[in-house]
Order: C-alpha cells, then sequence, then structure tokens
C-alpha cells in the first residue's frame, strides 16, 4: 500500500499542492464506518528506535498538518482510502526508547459532517403562483426559481404534509431539462383550489435526494457512481411506493445526520466508499449506498476451513478467525404501538334542557341574578336603569373596566366540567357519553376544545377551522348567526364571550326590517321582537325555560380516551419462550377522528391498520436474538462492505442467522477494517443481526 498526500495550501482559499508519493508513512489501520460513523484511516511514521532515533526524523518536525488530503493506494487494486488528516498524535517513550508519528485521515463522512441543514426551501412566489394556477412547467422547477427561508427544517410537521406536489432539481448547477425528483416546501397543509399545488408528504427517496442535492450540491457524494435507480427501487420495494415519513426534524443537524435521520428509522442503512472516484468531470467524488437493515439484497459465505484442518494453515479458506454470540436477553416480542388521541368533532349545546353533557353557564346565577338590572316588564333596557345599577354595571362587567378581570366569566363563560375542577358547587363532572359512544367509559380529566375539520371530495386533504359558536332562536333552526370575539380556554374546555357592550347588545338586531336583511322569522311580529331583544334577557329566557329562548351551538373537536394503537403479541412459532414488551409512540404519524352523528362534512380517518403495519414490521426487527460476529479473513479484501449479509460460511458451514437455518434474514456487516501490517494483512468483518433499534 502506498501513501500520496496532497498538503494543504494556507490562504484565503484552501487549495493543495499536487498529489505525492510519501513512502515514509505506514498505513497501520483504515476502519470503513457506516450509519453516520466516520471512517478513517491511521497511518505511522516510525522516526527510530534506541541509538537509531532520530535518524528519519525527530518528533518536533511537521510531517502532515490538519487538512492535508491522503490517499491510500494499492498498486493492483487501485485506491482504497481518500480523505483529510484530522488528528495528529506524537509518542515519545522510554522502554523502548521510541518516537513515533501517527495521522488519523477522516472519510468522506467528515465532509458532510461540515454541511449543516437549516432553513426551509420553497419556491419563488411566481413559480409558486404559477403552480396554484396550474401553468407551471416542468424547466421551472431548478435551485435558481427556490429560496431557502429560515424556519426550521421539519419535514411533515405534526404529520401534516408540507412538501410540493411536483418535483424539482436543486443541484445549483441544474438546467431546466435535469432529471427532477426533488422537493420544494409548501405551506403545511396546503389545499390548493382543484386539488393543484396542494401539499404531499414527504417521502424518503424525495427527502433523501433533496438533502443530497441541495446541501452537498455534488461535492462529495457522486450523481454518476450512486446508483439512484437501485435506491429508489430499494425505498419503494417495502410497500410499492416511497415510504411517507412521519415528523422529522432535520434542522441543525449535519447532512450526514439528517441522512441518517431519514433512513434509519424506518429500516434502511448506508454508507459513503471511503475510496474516490473520478467522474466525468475529472472531481473526485464518493459513491452513496443504501440497504435494507433487516434483508439483505447482498449476501456472501466466506470460506472456512474443513473440520480438522487449523483455519491458519489453510490457504484455500478466507477465515482465519470466527468470534460469534447469540444473545437472547435483548429480544422484544410484544409490540404496541401507540399512536394520537382520538379527536370527535361534534356539536355541544347550551340551551333551557341542559343535559350533563352540555354545556355549562360559568357562573352563579343567584350571585349574579340578571333581574338586578330588568325593570318590571322584565327587560334589561340600559335606558331604564337607575344611576347605581349602571354605574355598578360598567364597573365590573366591561372589559375596560379595573374590575372586569373579577367578575370576567359573568354572563360571558359557558364550559364542560370535564376533571371537576371548574366549580365547586356542581354534584358532578360533564358526562360526554351523551356526545357519542366513543366517550362511554371517558376518565374525568383536564380535555380543551379543539378545531373541527372538513372536505370537499374524495380524496380531498381535510380543511381545518378553529373551533367557533352559533346562536339561533329555539324552534327558529335557520335563525344561527355567528357569535363575535369567542375567546377559548387553552387548557380548558371553555369559552368566554369577549363581546364589549354586553348590556346594550341586541344579536338579531340585523335581522329588523329596517336593516332591509330580508330575512324573516315565522312571522314579521316575531321578527321584530327578538331583533329588538337584548343579550342578557334572551339568556334569562333560556335559563327560565320562557320567552324567545336561544341556543349556544359550539361547533369544536374534543378529545376521547381512545387512542390509535397497533398490537403485535408474541406468537407461538417464536423460540424465545418469555413474552417480552416494547411500547412505541408515534402520536404525529398515526391518527384517529371520527364525528358525531349531528356532526356533518367532516371526514374520518383511523390510522389503526397502518400502526399494526408498523409493529409488525418494529417487531420483525427486534424479535429474534443479536447476534454478534466477528470474522477475520487472511487478505485485504475490498469485496465485502457494510450492508452486506452474512447468513453462514461455506465449505465448513457455521450458520451465523440467529433462528437457525430457516432464519429469514442474515447478520449484516456494519463496519469493516482493513489491517496492514509487513506480511500479514487482514480484513474484520463486524456484523450485526439487530441492527433497526427503535
Amino acid at each position: 500500500m502506498s501513501v500520496y498526500v496532497s498538503s494543504l495550501i494556507i490562504g484565503p482559499t484552501p487549495t493543495w499542492a499536487p498529489e505525492s508519493l510519501d513512502d515514509e508513512w505506514l498505513p497501520t489501520k483504515a476502519n470503513w464506518g457506516s450509519n453516520g460513523k466516520m471512517s478513517t484511516l491511521t497511518m505511522e511514521r516510525n522516526l527510530g528506535i534506541g541509538p537509531d532515533k532520530g535518524a528519519r526524523g525527530h518528533i518536533e518536525g511537521n510531517f502532515a498538518q490538519q487538512g492535508d488530503r491522503v490517499s491510500l493506494v494499492d498498486g493492483a487494486s487501485g485506491r482504497w482510502f481518500n480523505g483529510h488528516v484530522g488528528k495528529i498524535s506524537r509518542l515519545m517513550q522510554a522502554d523502548p526508547d521510541a518516537e513515533i508519528y501517527v495521522a488519523t485521515v477522516y472519510g468522506p463522512e467528515l465532509l458532510l459532517a461540515n454541511k449543516v441543514i437549516s432553513g426551509r426551501w420553497f419556491a419563488t412566489k411566481l413559480i409558486d403562483d404559477e403552480e396554484m394556477a396550474g401553468t407551471a412547467v416542468t424547466g421551472d422547477r431548478i435551485y435558481s426559481n427556490s429560496v431557502i427561508v429560515q424556519m426550521p427544517c421539519v419535514l411533515n410537521p405534526g404529520g401534516q404534509p408540507n412538501a410540493s406536489e411536483s418535483l424539482w432539481a436543486l443541484r445549483s448547477d441544474a438546467v431546466g431539462t435535469d432529471t427532477k425528483e426533488s422537493a420544494v416546501f409548501f405551506p403545511t397543509g396546503r389545499l390548493a383550489v382543484g386539488s393543484v399545488g396542494q401539499a404531499e408528504h414527504w417521502t424518503a427517496y424525495v427527502a433523501l435526494k433533496s438533502i443530497v442535492e441541495l446541501f452537498d450540491d455534488g461535492d462529495v457524494i457522486s450523481d454518476e457512481t450512486t446508483d439512484w435507480v437501485n435506491i429508489k427501487a430499494l425505498l419503494f420495494a417495502a410497500t410499492t411506493v416511497d415510504p411517507i415519513l412521519p415528523e422529522v426534524n432535520l434542522e441543525g443537524k449535519n447532512l450526514l445526520e439528517a441522512i441518517a435521520a431519514i433512513l434509519l428509522p424506518i429500516g434502511f442503512g448506508f454508507n459513503l466508499e471511503p475510496w474516490s472516484v473520478a467522474d466525468t468531470d475529472t472531481e473526485l467524488r464518493h459513491r452513496l449506498r443504501v440497504y435494507s437493515l433487516s434483508d439483505p439484497a447482498w449476501t456472501e459465505e466466506p470460506i472456512l476451513a474443513t473440520f480438522g484442518s487449523n483455519i491458519g494453515d489453510v490457504a484455500t479458506a478466507e477465515v482465519i478467525r470466527l468470534d460469534t454470540n447469540e444473545d437472547s436477553t435483548g429480544i422484544r416480542n410484544d409490540i404496541k404501538v401507540i399512536g394520537d388521541v382520538q379527536r370527535m368533532a361534534c356539536i355541544v349545546l347550551w340551551d333551557d334542557a341542559i343535559d350533563d353533557h352540555d354545556l355549562l353557564h360559568g357562573w352563579d346565577v343567584s350571585t349574579y341574578p340578571i333581574s338586578t338590572y330588568q325593570n318590571s316588564d322584565s327587560k334589561s333596557n340600559p335606558a331604564d336603569w337607575s344611576v347605581a345599577n349602571r354605574t355598578t354595571f360598567e364597573a365590573r362587567y366591561l372589559p375596560t373596566s379595573k374590575e372586569f378581570l373579577k367578575y370576567s366569566e359573568v354572563w360571558r363563560k359557558f364550559a364542560l366540567d370535564t376533571d371537576g375542577s371548574l366549580w365547586d358547587n356542581l354534584a358532578q363532572t360533564s358526562d360526554l357519553s351523551g356526545l357519542d359512544s366513543d366517550f362511554n367509559d371517558h376518565v374525568n380529566r383536564i380535555r380543551t376544545f379543539g378545531p373541527t375539520w372538513s372536505v370537499d371530495g374524495a380524496g380531498d386533504a381535510a380543511r381545518w377551522r378553529p373551533a367557533y359558536v352559533t346562536m339561533e332562536i329555539d324552534g327558529e333552526p335557520t335563525s344561527a348567526i355567528g357569535i363575535p370575539q369567542v375567546v377559548f380556554d387553552r387548557n380548558r374546555t371553555s369559552f368566554k364571550i369577549m363581546y364589549p357592550n354586553i348590556h346594550t347588545w341586541q344579536p338579531f338586531k340585523q335581522f329588523h326590517p329596517s336593516h332591509g336583511s330580508g330575512i324573516t322569522f315565522t312571522s314579521a311580529a316575531k321578527t321584530i321582537e327578538i331583533a329588538n331583544m337584548f343579550y342578557l334577557d334572551l339568556i334569562q329566557n333560556t335559563l327560565d325555560g320562557s320567552g324567545h329562548r336561544f341556543i349556544f351551538k359550539l361547533y369544536t373537536s374534543i378529545e376521547t380516551d381512545n387512542f390509535v394503537v397497533g398490537h403485535r403479541t408474541r406468537t407461538v412459532s417464536q423460540k424465545w419462550p418469555l413474552t417480552a414488551q416494547k411500547i412505541i409512540r408515534q402520536p404525529n404519524r398515526f391518527k384517529l377522528r371520527d364525528q358525531t352523528a349531528d356532526f356533518s362534512g367532516g371526514d374520518t380517518v383511523d390510522d389503526s391498520a397502518a400502526a399494526l403495519v408498523f409493529a409488525n414490521q418494529v417487531g420483525e426487527s427486534i424479535e429474534d436474538a443479536d447476534g454478534n460476529t466477528a470474522i477475520v479473513l487472511r487478505e485485504l479484501d475490498k469485496s465485502y462492505h457494510p450492508g452486506i449479509g452474512i447468513p453462514r460460511t461455506s465449505t465448513r458451514v457455521i450458520e451465523l442467522t440467529v433462528d437457525g437455518v430457516t432464519a429469514a434474514v442474515a447478520p449484516i456487516i456494519n463496519g469493516v477494517v482493513w489491517n496492514f501490517s509487513e506480511g500479514v494483512n487482514t480484513t474484520e468483518l463486524s456484523l450485526d443481526s439487530n441492527t433497526v433499534r427503535m
């Protein structure tokens, strides 16, 4: 093995001198890393021992500097390693009297680790407007028509799609004719008019291609030698489509970490070849490999000498050492995947026949009677108030008054008491089971009023709408009007009506004939009568169950106590007799939402089946024993690389699969070490049968 060095020339822009042979460097070990681990090459410079010490230089000398480029080359098989010096060590010792100079060279992973993911890349407004209008052409979807906004780089936040429907080319030198397999960000959950330009979920392949194109930009990873067609087919093979990613936060991760964050959780590993190859532009770049962590597409069976032979003496065999163990203590064969809590879209009422699942008024009617402000005709017209009543009301019940915080709930607050802490005088908490059977056997706990959702047609994404409140006159179903200035409590199932002057508020005044609305109730006289009624009088009528009463309708969603659950239980076919449980929470990935019978227009989502599929996938990867194997081969061998499966040796067969001969999955190489020494060179393979860990 020969070491070639390109010395760093320090200047405003770092450059490197032409590559030259340095036969004083002795390579000792090269490690091919995978799945985010660095590849390294260690080389030594022996400066002499005993009386000869110093004959080949001394430890004060500078034989390498940080950043030097190094190539390890074999005349017969070409390059074995390319990288940059990242660490220098010096050793002096008394016995034996020696000085040694050591340099550690880091492979291409170091360069990817220097590139940081930050921000979201969008189409420019011009191109995005064309996307929305359906007039954008494929030639427009290139890097020069994108812009990075410094929002956190989060794919599918909360499980909601935020990738472009169209595919882009994101290298800086991209032209309109380039193959387009990347994506830009779209607004989260966007559903465009006519379903054109709507947001899609980020998938594994599109996300991987996008970050490699945008953040590596053809610097380290070779597009020519990387088999993107095979990588795409591999990722598609599991589900026949590109796997949709859960929420993945890439913000602040370096490119090496980001690739790992996309691939490892869905069961795929990766590595970079530590040797570089010249592309057609003569630049040296590295091939990216992607492989399944549970089902290797490529297997090898190293040759082990026949029984009775000393394996170190048989020149035709490859293996000179085999060290394997099987450990069942890490088995998990009862997998439960728990997704998000179910949200139930519903309509909650407040009327004169309040049931225990309806809204309750949030003030004590005996302490704060509306009758205090009503005249003899049971009308609360402020024009009839005494000076004392007006003064008291304006000091307490208007948002601009200094005492308002103390009295802000009076005649304004409506709530469900789901945990028993809102009012001391209630005999029991709200019984949500009256809303729907999905609330049966619910527990008393804090819940919140959430948004509602609707869809326009089959296959369309859900349109989300904040919870809202309407008011209608009892017996007049077409009289519903929206209530202005409703404020929802973020931590409770309650809301307040913050209309400023509730004492002068006549909610249905807009229906008065003098306003020309053209809307009437069942009679013209009733229209005029209701239009002139004050909000406080309507509340009193509803509390009394007499006169013209109104109904509050709250359109909202409420959490049930049901969750998405996918449960893979231990099967009788498994060798390990003990049940070993594992719980995985994936609330952003698996959703559950439904609607009550009286709520229309909302879609239903139940990802329980998908959660079970995921539980099965996890179970397949961690329900077997851990099988760790180290194999030492008698020669240097570049053909073994991370991702290759080793199910067994050949000639003398030693089964390495942890489940016996019939096991479907072979242990996989996750690291390769080449040991260089005079006379004896070896290749060490590190295998792990269980590289997927949740």
